[in-house]
């Protein structure tokens, strides 16, 4: 097995990051869209109905993440 640990995550794919993280670490490729989220709440004194496009980024990139590991799985990346 390859040591990843020297590789900074941000250089590898997504599929490479999570296959070889440590079982206590946890991946969130849609990490950039849950911040944003969070910070159009704190700006907008938690108005939900302000921040409607982030959650929507934030749901479609999640539904994608899905899909794709769902198809790595198929392949045996995972």
């Amino acid at each position: 097995m390859t040591d990843m640990t020297d590789i900074p995550s941000a250089t590898l794919p997504t599929h490479k990051v999570y296959k070889y993280k440590q079982n206590s670490q946890f991946l969130d490729p849609c990490q950039e869209q849950t911040l944003a989220s969070m910070k159009c709440l704190e700006e907008n004194n938690f108005a939900k109905h302000k921040c409607q496009a982030y959650f929507l980024n934030f749901k479609e990139c999640k539904k994608k993440w899905t899909v794709e590991r769902r198809e790595m799985r198929k392949k045996g990346l995972l």
